[in-house]
């Protein structure tokens, strides 16, 4: 897959080309993604058109943190067979942009898009004036077929990054998973620690995650942990400040069961299944150990899905 990052785009062949943030890649993306692997499609380029930084960034200066990062997206995205992920620089300049300019000097001229798939609800251009008819009457203009695609519903709710962000953020972790249609992760480098983990049995990776992505409420959860060497292993998994040995910086730990390698600059990744408990301060040791046991008890009596 060619990922672009910067305006200077010239495709040599015809495009079919989808739109959006993309931010978690949930149901609603991957049902866009789906048309255009479409085998009637096969002789046109796959292009999946994104932006960075995210719009309310640069537009309203704020906050955003994102389902996965952008390191996490570009792998889902490459696993899905597209040929070509864009994620095109947005600032203020390109804020502004007509709709008609965008149509016409992006997806015309830059991605030679030939089909367009686009969700009902997508707005574009300045003030987000352009949305799904606009595409349509300026499609017949430039030679663009467009298709829009409903949104994908669960039960009677709309399926959006939004949904899934404030599910993560209440550590409703099934819920954002079921909208995902995958186990929401961090992927991340092991770094060093404290150590104490392994010098009360229960030794511990720790990861570090981007500073953009969007991290469930400090706690225990049931997790399931990948590494290049293993496919996967249970493992339970504490976000947080480590209250009872007095930590001050806000980590992901993970202790993977029956396990006890150091993986120190390696990669792994954790999936998220379940909120075991919310972190406290233990008076010593030995509670912190106690607990870690019922821990590990707890996330073992359900199957890993």
């Amino acid at each position: 897959m060619v990922h672009i990052t910067d305006a200077n785009i010239n495709l040599d062949k015809n495009t079919i080309v989808t739109l959006g943030n993309f931010d978690g890649v949930h149901l609603g993306h991957q049902k866009l993604i789906d048309v255009l692997k479409s085998p009637e499609y096969s002789d046109l380029k796959k292009v999946v058109f994104s932006f960075y930084p995210h719009p309310l960034k640069v537009i309203k200066n704020a906050d955003i943190k994102t389902i996965f990062s952008r390191a996490e997206k570009h792998h889902l995205i490459k696993n899905m067979g597209i040929d070509v992920f864009v994620e095109y620089p947005f600032t203020l300049d390109f804020s502004i942009l007509l709709p008609e300019e965008f149509v016409r000097n992006i997806l015309v001229e830059k991605l030679k898009c030939k089909i367009l798939v686009i969700g009902d609800g997508y707005k574009f251009g300045k003030n987000k004036s352009g949305d799904a008819l606009h595409l349509k009457d300026m499609g017949e203009k430039y030679g663009v077929e467009v298709i829009i695609v409903s949104h994908e519903m669960d039960s009677s709710e709309k399926i959006s990054s939004s949904t899934i962000r404030s599910f993560i953020l209440d550590g409703e972790i099934e819920k954002a998973n079921n909208l995902l249609s995958r186990k929401y992760f961090v992927e991340g480098t092991v770094v060093s620690g404290n150590k104490i983990g392994r010098t009360i049995g229960f030794p511990t990776l720790n990861i570090i995650p981007d500073s953009e992505k969007l991290l469930p409420p400090s706690g225990v959860y049931k997790t399931t942990t990948f590494h290049k060497d293993f496919d996967a292993k249970k493992s339970i998994t504490n976000i947080g400040f480590k209250p009872t040995v007095g930590s001050l910086e806000k980590t992901i730990e993970t202790h993977i069961f029956d396990f006890n390698k150091d993986l120190y600059g390696e990669i792994i990744k954790i999936e998220f299944e379940k909120f075991i408990r919310k972190e406290k301060k233990f008076a010593n040791i030995e509670e912190l150990k106690e607990q870690i046991k019922n821990d590990i008890e707890e996330a073992n009596r359900e199957v890993f899905l």
